[in-house]
């Protein structure tokens, strides 16, 4: 019943005519066949749009377009009327139901975001062309979402973090930029949601050339803002560190989840994924690759007994979707020292226990991630903290150093009870090892490469603190106290309590 893959080469074809309409080759009876197959392909969206429109997703905008576009450029088709209105009054409310007020999307997936941003890059020129352009409020939705996905763009490489469902989905390609670089949707996105550029040039301004000519080349760039993102509607967080930035997740969910991964943690360095998120990899695949990477244990961040934030549901269903509040957001007078405190409820109905995560930045070079798992009990703690860029590698008892592209890096571990009573964990390295998820990371769809996979277990009694220190550049002096981890940074020192909190 999914007419999306119609919808998609239905629009390759529309594109393809008008570009070759004045080659040799475009003979009448070639082009009367595909205007056959256009028709054909237009009924066969029609027919199923109300599956389409079921999913609540990236489906019901793409078979609209396709079906609006149908309509607009060939009006001698039978039906073309109705598919331009149906098509175009669909473009206009899925619109504005799946792209939030803050400009975070319905999927949850940064790929998809993507997605629709090319979507709507789509009918927003076609509508201009056209004479008829889409709402004010439409056009602002979208470029919040494009400021949204500039603002989670690591501004050296081009690449955003591997977040949420990630099968590959590009609208069309028109350039020669990786299937990574998110600027070539960011382009076209921002100059026909607000008429303006906010990147520098480079080969992703080809897309933005074939899409609206050259006039927007020749606009006066706007740099984007370096302050922190903080969109709560998607719960999507940045913290900028000058060299460095990370990225956080706390949502509670409206609209259905894809992975179970809130307050994960993607950490950049001088262009480099330091700490990232494994993708997708496969939907069906034989186990575990049946949508195995969607876990929270192959994510950064904690398992509690194994089990996952949410409840496995049949295909790609998740049950009882958890809450996230963030806490609290502060700065020093400086800017030097960031930091966000978030929770979430995931683990509060099946154990009592609630999980409580604080990140903060010192200067360019030194970060520090606090869990707290505050409950009762005694219970085994996990997490998987993923180097997808790791070329080298130690591994002491609670201690880590790796190499990346722009240099090395070092990670230290240290849980701790109520009391401040040391507990010993076990710390291990995994890279590209089977059986099991762990190890592996997918640039896109059926990809998988071998990545450094840190696995640091913990039997705790609750409540217990986990802290993790990552430097950049260089190896951190750390001293343990009665009460505080003091770390000496390269220009900055911080002290953490040891103990966790009450509540």
């Amino acid at each position: 019943m999914c007419g999306q893959e119609c919808a998609v080469r239905a629009l390759a074809w529309c594109f393809a005519l008008h570009a070759f309409a004045d080659d040799p080759a475009t003979t009448p009876e070639r082009a009367g066949r595909l205007l056959e197959m256009l028709a054909a392909h237009g009924t066969r969206i029609e027919a199923n749009l109300a599956f389409a429109l079921s999913q609540k997703n990236n489906h019901g905008i793409n078979e609209a377009l396709g079906l609006w576009t149908l309509g607009l450029l060939f009006p001698g088709l039978h039906g073309a009327e109705r598919w331009e209105r149906r098509g175009r009054a669909l473009l206009e409310s899925e619109g504005l139901r799946q792209i939030y007020p803050d400009g975070s999307y319905v999927q949850h997936s940064l790929n998809y975001h993507r997605l629709i941003l090319q979507s709507y890059a789509w009918a927003l020129r076609l509508g201009d062309l056209a004479g008829h352009p889409f709402s004010p409020g439409l056009r602002e939705r979208v470029g919040r979402a494009a400021h949204l996905l500039l603002a989670l763009t690591d501004r050296e490489s081009g690449r955003a973090p591997n977040y949420g469902s990630n099968d590959g989905s590009r609208l069309y390609v028109l350039d020669s930029c990786g299937f990574a670089d998110q600027r070539s949707a960011l382009g076209p996105a921002l100059w026909l949601a607000e008429g303006r550029r906010a990147l520098p040039p480079g080969p992703w301004d080809e897309a933005l050339l074939w899409l609206c000519g050259e006039e927007p080349l020749a606009a006066p760039i706007h740099e984007p803002s370096s302050a922190d993102l903080a969109v709560d509607d998607g719960g999507y967080y940045t913290l900028q560190a000058g060299a460095s930035w990370a990225f956080i997740r706390c949502a509670s969910y409206r609209d259905r989840p894809a992975q179970a991964d809130l307050l994960h943690v993607d950490l950049w360095w001088r262009g480099s994924n330091v700490l990232g998120d494994p993708g997708t990899y496969s939907y069906d695949g034989p186990p575990p690759w049946n949508n195995g990477l969607a876990g929270t244990a192959v994510h950064n961040a904690p398992t509690v007994d194994g089990l996952d934030q949410m409840e496995r549901g049949p295909r790609f269903l998740w049950l009882g979707w958890p809450r996230g509040r963030v806490r609290r957001r502060d700065s020093s007078p400086e800017g030097r020292r960031r930091l966000l405190e978030a929770e979430h409820d995931g683990f509060q109905g099946r154990l009592g226990i609630q999980h409580r995560r604080t990140l903060l930045a010192a200067g360019e070079n030194l970060w520090v991630i606090v869990d707290d798992l505050l409950g009762d009990g005694t219970h085994d703690l996990s997490w998987c903290w993923l180097l997808p860029e790791a070329t080298a590698w130690s591994i002491g008892e609670d201690a880590a150093r790796a190499d990346l592209p722009p240099g090395p890096i070092h990670l230290s571990f240290s849980t701790r009870t109520r009391s401040g009573e040391r507990l010993r964990g076990h710390l291990r390295s995994v890279h590209g090892e089977n059986p099991g998820p762990f190890g592996w990371f997918s640039p896109t769809y059926h990809e998988k490469k071998p990545a450094l996979a840190l696995l640091h277990s913990v039997r705790a009694p609750l409540p217990a603190r986990a802290i993790l220190v990552v430097t950049l550049g260089f190896e951190p002096e750390i001293t343990v106290g009665p009460e505080t981890l003091t770390v000496e940074g390269q220009d900055d020192r911080l002290e953490v309590s040891l103990r966790p909190p009450e509540s």
